[in-house]
């Protein structure tokens, strides 16, 4: 839809954080290929060694298989929480570890 219209599509993973849904990059769990690409401090020597870094830690720990564990975990939960609170949880929403319920309130229009 974005090509058809021409509007920007932008993938701020800044404050969630990366892995957070399963991917490492949200962008793959759409098929989307980035293309312009921005970023907050460049590519200077001692970003580039940090961003190393983390993506060592990344696949040390194995961080988004374990997103990809827990997800199924906390879907379940949520699903619980809306059986047993009908009135005050609608449903879920959301992926990985991004997951939440639709408010009761919010789906009715209140």
């Amino acid at each position: 839809m974005c090509d058809e219209k021409d509007i920007i599509l932008i993938f701020d993973e800044v404050q969630c954080g990366m892995g957070r849904l399963g991917s490492l990059f949200a962008h793959d769990l759409y098929g989307v290929k980035p293309g312009e690409h921005g970023n907050t401090y460049g590519a200077n020597p001692l970003c580039m060694a940090a961003v190393c870094a983390v993506f060592k830690i990344y696949d040390k720990l194995d961080l988004v298989g374990n997103v990809n564990k827990m997800a199924p975990v906390l879907k379940e939960g949520i699903l619980d929480m809306c059986k047993k609170h009908p009135k005050t949880a609608a449903g879920h929403r959301g992926m990985g570890l991004m997951q939440g319920n639709r408010s009761y309130r919010r789906q009715r229009g209140v």
